[in-house]
């Protein structure tokens, strides 16, 4: 399977977001550069998470790259287990476990943060991703803003549902107030009452060979528009793909932190 991990901080003085994609034999983690990109291959089973930190300078930075740690740590003891083999019925509910297990200390690692030091008060970041598993099926996660979509043929489907105001607003029928519509009511840490992991198990009969898994931090939605992913993602060259929607980005300004995870099943 071919990935693409691409970062830039965009108009921002630090980049906040991180990236892991991980399997038995490879972990590529990037946490915080100005700017990124690896190409490859990548072998299933696979993890995949972009995770956008907020906080101000510093706490969200701490607190993204501890969720791509943790994430990472989880999910390699995961993929080396013994006693669960890909045909078990319970591999894919074993690895929810994992994922559920994972996030809620993460969320009790990033909250106590603000005890050592004050400037990590409501410290906490976003978190989308995806694993691959060996038994055919796909696990889509996510808390906060971050996506997750899927490209069948021609047609972006997003997986995911922000965790925000506007989803609340749209969802009730209601007016979105100008300016508003961005703040976030789940994520990790954040020191919110009740964090929660949302997640979707894609059985093995809906991802198809040809298929692309695009995962990306809201630096990137906000700046292109669904019809451009839509185009773009169906490039095969990597190098052009990137080149195209970071230029995309750049056009319309930039203006946070962007990062994004393909992986074009084969």
């Amino acid at each position: 399977m071919k990935f693409i991990l691409y970062t830039d901080k965009g108009n921002r003085k630090n980049n906040e977001d991180s990236i892991l994609l991980i399997s038995k034999e490879s972990r590529w983690k990037i946490s915080n550069d100005d700017s990124a990109k690896v190409t490859g291959d990548i072998s299933i089973p696979c993890g995949a998470i972009i995770s956008d930190g907020m906080g101000g300078y510093e706490a969200g930075e701490v607190a993204s790259s501890i969720t791509c740690e943790e994430f990472s740590n989880s999910f390699f003891d995961f993929l080396n287990e013994q006693d669960i083999p890909a045909s078990d019925k319970t591999y894919t509910s074993r690895c929810k476990e994992i994922l559920q297990k994972t996030f809620n200390r993460i969320n009790f690692r990033i909250n106590s943060l603000s005890t050592l030091d004050s400037k990590y008060k409501d410290t906490g970041a976003t978190i989308a991703g995806v694993c691959l598993l060996n038994d055919g099926n796909i696990i889509a996660f996510h808390a906060g803003d971050s996506r997750v979509y899927l490209l069948k043929g021609e047609y972006l489907q997003l997986l995911t549902l922000d965790h925000n105001l506007r989803s609340i607003l749209l969802k009730n029928g209601e007016d979105i107030p100008e300016g508003k519509g961005k703040e976030l009511i789940n994520c990790v840490g954040g020191g919110l009452d009740s964090n929660y992991l949302e997640i979707k198990i894609l059985e093995n009969n809906m991802i198809k060979n040809g298929d692309s898994i695009f995962i990306c931090s809201d630096g990137v939605y906000d700046c292109v528009d669904i019809d451009f992913l839509e185009s773009t993602l169906q490039i095969e060259n990597p190098e052009n793909l990137v080149d195209k929607i970071k230029e995309e980005i750049s056009k319309n300004g930039a203006f946070d932190n962007n990062s994004f995870i393909v992986l074009k099943i084969d």
